[in-house]
């Protein structure tokens, strides 16, 4: 792991929107830190401390019954974040973390809901960035997103796995015919109790630079916001937490119709 570690300056934020009774997101903003305590040793030489620092930003987004979705989001990014925690420090196997997360969550969640007795399915989204020096692993699975704003243009890191998103990239419809179709809400990849639904992780390594932006926010914003409206909050001059914060207030002045969770992280110099 690199030893310059470039400042990350996050604020998430989640709210229940106008429309539901309960808030099935969760999300997730850590601190991974690894440090040697060397107590006593005979050695003429010892190792300096090293206190590294990499950044786990996370949000998950529930379905199922009220209560099951909150659980499903819950123990997706518990069981994330102690993955993340036994292998910080390796960079190269973060995407192998990552996707064994992933996983793991799942079979967390059908061991609960068996216990439990729970009858319909439960599950979540998961969209995850680790963030280490100028690297960024990101996990993706649903529909929850993760954005880049570089230099004022904002890039989507993530595609929607919607049956509507999988039928647009065999070319069956058109941009406007997957905004339009029944399926546009229809995941066909989650972590569920089911084992009968499809799981299939999807990982990617970028580089970022100095100045970049991420956001990282689950449907309830994106319902309401359009890319064009991100863009320009996310290139304003407020701080992290500003525009975390102005985002939510946005999605529930035009209708918050869903829970609404949001992570801003600005990427500042070494």
């Amino acid at each position: 792991m690199p030893k310059n570690r470039n400042r990350m300056q996050c604020h998430g934020l989640t709210d229940l929107g106008l429309k539901r009774s309960t808030n099935q997101d969760h999300f997730l903003v850590a601190e991974l830190r690894q440090v040697v305590r060397l107590k006593q040793s005979s050695l003429a030489r010892t190792p300096r401390p090293r206190r590294e620092l990499a950044m786990l930003l996370a949000v998950a987004d529930g379905m199922g019954g009220m209560a099951d979705g909150a659980e499903a989001s819950r123990m997706a990014l518990e069981t994330l974040l102690r993955k993340a925690v036994r292998f910080n420090g390796n960079d190269k196997a973060m995407a192998r973390t990552m996707r064994f997360a992933a996983q793991s969550a799942r079979r967390k969640l059908a061991e609960f809901a068996a216990a439990q007795g729970v009858q319909k399915p439960m599950g979540t989204t998961l969209t995850a960035a680790h963030v280490s020096g100028l690297v960024l692993d990101l996990l993706h699975v649903g529909d929850s997103r993760c954005y880049l704003l570089r230099r004022g243009k904002l890039q989507r890191l993530t595609i929607d796995h919607t049956i509507a998103q999988r039928l647009k990239a065999e070319g069956a419809l058109n941009e406007a015919q997957a905004a339009a179709s029944p399926f546009a809400n229809v995941l066909w990849n989650s972590i569920s109790s089911s084992t009968q639904s499809e799981l299939s992780p999807e990982v990617s390594r970028h580089e970022l630079r100095p100045g970049d932006v991420l956001m990282l926010c689950t449907d309830g914003l994106t319902k309401h916001l359009d890319e064009k409206r991100l863009a320009q909050v996310l290139k304003g001059k407020t701080e992290a937490r500003g525009k975390a914060e102005q985002l939510v207030a946005e999605a529930r002045e035009k209708g918050g119709t869903d829970n609404i969770t949001v992570i801003v992280a600005q990427v500042g110099p070494a």
